[in-house]
């Protein structure tokens, strides 16, 4: 599919990008019909995103590599419907874009839900992290102390990005799922792409 992207001259040149962008690309996250118009978004970057749906026990969220032309490509695999998950997988991703270009020629497959130790890995985690909110404002996060929906609501307006995704970042860092549950499950990526029951 990136290939046929390519050869149809679809795609910008790619010219890389900056830990600025990320930041920009995660306030997207807001307007949930974004993630329909993110492949186009990217093209003009010079990025190809491929959405692809999920097979059963295949534990893959996403992929990264560079084509021959020199095009970043990102593949999106729908292992878990929430929206925190689309959006930090895809962040994860372009960090490796910004911070490994050189190393892209072989694909980087993550599953991200095992602790992978890999210094490579750790940095993606951390320049997607802080893409979607400043390290010193996260420390300071009222939702890791007040652990209600609404402050969690509250603090996603204020440095605006969509609610699930901070929710999903605190039950990963207090290491709660069971909590914000109604927030991050309000949105269902799947079917908001393929109209999946």
């Amino acid at each position: 599919l990136a290939k046929i992207a390519v050869a149809n001259q679809e795609i910008s040149e790619f010219s890389g990008i900056d830990e600025n962008y990320l930041k920009e690309l995660a306030k997207l996250s807001v307007d949930i019909s974004s993630i329909v118009s993110l492949p186009n978004i990217l093209a003009k970057k010079g990025i190809i995103l491929v959405y692809e749906k999920t097979l059963p026990r295949m534990k893959l969220d996403g992929v990264v590599f560079t084509l021959d032309s020199g095009h970043p490509v990102v593949g999106i695999r729908f292992r878990f419907p929430r929206l925190d998950n689309f959006w930090f997988t895809l962040m994860h991703e372009l960090a490796h874009i910004n911070l490994h270009k050189d190393i892209l020629d072989d694909p980087i497959f993550d599953d991200l839900e095992i602790n992978n130790k890999e210094v490579a890995e750790k940095k993606a985690n951390r320049l997607a992290k802080y893409s979607f909110v400043e390290k010193d404002i996260w420390r300071n996060c009222a939702g890791k102390y007040d652990r209600s929906d609404e402050t969690v609501i509250e603090f996603s307006k204020k440095i605006g990005i969509h609610p699930a995704i901070v929710a999903g970042m605190l039950q990963k860092e207090l290491g709660k799922f069971d909590r914000f549950r109604k927030i991050v499950d309000e949105v269902d990526v799947r079917r908001e792409l393929f109209g999946d029951d």
